[in-house]
């Protein structure tokens, strides 16, 4: 069974995720992150629980506020390279995070209902076990987007009720 770490600064979008998972067979245990407890990662320390997980889901904004998030990432990626994480936000792409190297995320932007985060997940794990392709084929990125794509990125604006999906595909 997959381990995942859900941390979420919203207790009941943090809960949700954490029920419709366990509701596709995942082991899910969940942190409130920062904002309501000490993080050891912020501090530079290895954290306990990412330690036990296959995978990471984190909200965007799990550490209050945006250079807090982007610090919180980073400082993740270094201690725990890898443990794939999926960076869930609402709905607008963040500026700091990295599509390829050492800090790589698989971002999730939209509503992160659990199939998405599924999908997300699957996409993230398969990312940094070396794979090279997404969950998407090209072709319906390609209509979504109307561009070829570079390997980095993939667009779907049109599945999922109209939210963004964008998994970041990095050969490690």
């Amino acid at each position: 069974m997959t381990r995942i770490l859900v941390v979420n600064h919203d207790l009941d979008l943090g809960g949700q995720e954490v029920d419709s998972l366990r509701r596709l067979g995942y082991d899910v245990t969940e942190c409130t992150g920062p904002t309501r407890n000490r993080c050891p990662i912020l501090a530079g320390m290895p954290c306990e629980l990412a330690e036990e997980a296959d995978a990471l889901v984190y909200d965007a904004w799990a550490s209050g506020d945006a250079e807090g998030a982007r610090l919180l990432i980073q400082n993740l990626r270094d201690i725990h390279p890898e443990t794939p994480i999926v960076l869930t936000t609402p709905g607008l792409e963040l500026d700091w995070e990295e599509q390829s190297g050492p800090h790589a995320v698989t971002i999730l932007a939209g509503q992160p209902t659990g199939a998405r985060l599924a999908e997300a997940i699957q996409a993230a794990i398969a990312t940094c076990s070396g794979a090279t392709v997404a969950h998407q084929t090209s072709e319906t990125a390609r209509s979504a987007t109307g561009a070829d794509l570079d390997g980095q990125r993939l667009f779907d604006s049109t599945a999922h009720g109209g939210a963004m999906l964008i998994a970041r595909v990095v050969a490690r």
